[in-house]
């Protein structure tokens, strides 16, 4: 599986994921452990499942604290060195403790945000969703 493959499954994911609203499904969504693929996407699906599971107040899976799912080195997904200094302080702990520096807010999809989305809501401020 190549990196687009990943990180097309990985949005899909996060779109099912953010449109799931029984927590035991979540649960569920997150205790599967995906396949090993390569050192750093493993670190990587690793802490999308924990991160998600503590921002959800959901079980963590046991998968997730397997050694073979932490980085021996910095890993860096922006590439740019301007960056660096910003992410160590902003990435979420799941990430951090993996030697993964991203953004403050990783899973961002537009979706996310839907089940809190109120009609009503977005007349009183004159916002058209589409």
């Amino acid at each position: 599986m190549s990196g687009t493959d990943i990180d097309a499954a990985l949005r899909e994911f996060l779109d099912a994921f953010y449109m799931t609203v029984d927590p035991t499904r979540q649960a569920e969504m997150l205790a599967l452990e995906p396949p090993h693929i390569e050192s750093t996407k493993d670190a990587y699906l690793a802490a999308v499942a924990e991160h998600l599971s503590l921002l959800y107040t959901l079980p963590v899976p046991d998968w997730v604290k397997k050694p073979d799912r932490f980085l021996h080195e910095p890993f860096f997904p922006c590439g740019l060195e301007s960056l660096k200094a910003m992410l160590l302080i902003e990435s979420p702990a799941s990430f951090r403790r993996r030697m993964i520096f991203v953004g403050s807010n990783p899973l961002y999809r537009p979706r996310r945000d839907v089940r809190s989305y109120s009609p009503a809501a977005s007349d009183r401020r004159g916002t058209t969703y589409s």
